[in-house]
């Protein structure tokens, strides 16, 4: 930068290279470069345009040396869509098998690090090469870190880009690392938890394909997977070994360590599911449990006891199908019996394919 590098450095703050043909070089190191060239040149043979230009980039996008952040090796965490990686709302085997179908709809990215220029310019390289088919756009920034003036800026310019082509922006940010009014006067969604935002993307992938909302369902005995299958002889030998029990808000259905005695069909209202560590005692709220899910039959089937808690969380009604029951029907009518734990079976074996699918997609 000839005469002009100390000046340079305490205005611009980027290593740089001139020319008297009016190029200039600098480079963010690690991150990024840039050229300039603009002929017009200044008393000491720089760029005018050029530094000036240099000098507005770094203002704009706080790019100065000595305010440059440490970046992470990969702004972007995780990235997946609502098809491979599910919310933590239990929801019947029909509604998972129609968002495994349409939940590609829905591009998930869990972002990492400091949040500056360098970092979201990938995050957007990122959704100009994975956005193929993608309606929403969901950004966790739950482990995202520093933050500067530029960031809530170039966030906007990202919202406004997504829109441009058709597509939805929902933001996570549980950490609060961004302005209450990062994104006034945009149609971008703010959700609480990552969680939070796919659960409501779900929702809504399924009420456009005409699925009621979960909690307003309520469903009879023989509406239920494991039910509805079976013929009017064996429906007619099975449905009276049921009980239909009613639990109130807060009230405790299955209890963590309490012996499996019964599995139960949800049939309306919403459950929670809690698991109690055993060492320290600090309760974790693993899921949420809506009509149309089969409760407790792993410790059932296992003749176990219970692993978590369920509990209600709005009026919830149940059936309740005893082991008791069960193995009567075991004796007296074994062909219903075998049909029904088959069934259990499979449907316990593709949620376990599903949590492996998972577990493999969200590894570390």
């Amino acid at each position: 930068m000839y005469d002009y590098s100390g000046t340079w450095v305490y205005e611009v703050g980027l290593p740089a290279k001139s020319g008297v043909g009016g190029g200039v070089l600098g480079v963010l190191p690690g991150q990024f470069g840039i050229a300039l060239f603009s002929p017009l040149l200044d008393e000491k043979f720089n760029s005018v345009r050029g530094v000036a230009g240099f000098r507005d980039l770094s203002r704009e996008f706080d790019l100065h040396l000595l305010r440059a952040p440490s970046m992470s090796k990969h702004a972007i965490r995780r990235h997946y869509r609502l098809s491979d990686v599910s919310s933590r709302r239990g929801r019947p085997d029909e509604d998972l098998e129609l968002l495994a179908e349409v939940g590609r709809k829905v591009l998930v990215l869990e972002l990492q690090g400091d949040l500056f220029a360098a970092s979201l310019e990938r995050v957007i390289r990122s959704l100009a090469s994975d956005g193929d088919g993608v309606e929403v756009v969901v950004l966790d920034l739950r482990r995202a870190g520093a933050t500067d003036g530029s960031t809530v800026g170039l966030l906007r310019g990202l919202a406004e880009t997504v829109a441009a082509v058709g597509q939805h922006l929902v933001v996570t940010d549980q950490a609060r690392v961004l302005p209450s009014d990062a994104f006034a006067g945009l149609d971008v969604e703010v959700a609480r938890t990552l969680d939070d935002a796919m659960r409501g993307c779900e929702d809504a992938l399924l009420g456009d394909a005409g699925r009621a909302p979960a909690g307003s369902v309520r469903l009879d005995l023989a509406e239920f997977e494991l039910v509805r299958h079976l013929g009017d002889h064996e429906r007619a030998r099975l449905l009276p070994r049921f009980v239909e029990r009613s639990y109130a808000a807060g009230e405790v259905i299955v209890e963590q360590g309490a012996d499996a005695d019964a599995l139960y069909l949800l049939g309306s209202g919403v459950a929670e599911v809690e698991f109690a560590d055993p060492l320290d005692g600090s309760v974790e709220r693993i899921a949420d449990l809506y009509p149309g899910v089969v409760i407790g039959e792993l410790g059932l089937l296992g003749q176990g006891r219970r692993s978590a808690t369920v509990r209600a969380v709005t009026d919830v009604a149940c059936f309740e199908l005893s082991r008791f029951e069960l193995m009567r029907l075991r004796s007296s009518d074994h062909l219903v019996y075998t049909r029904i734990i088959e069934d259990l079976l499979v449907s316990t074996a593709e949620r376990l394919r599903r949590a492996n699918r998972e577990a493999s997609l969200l590894r570390d």
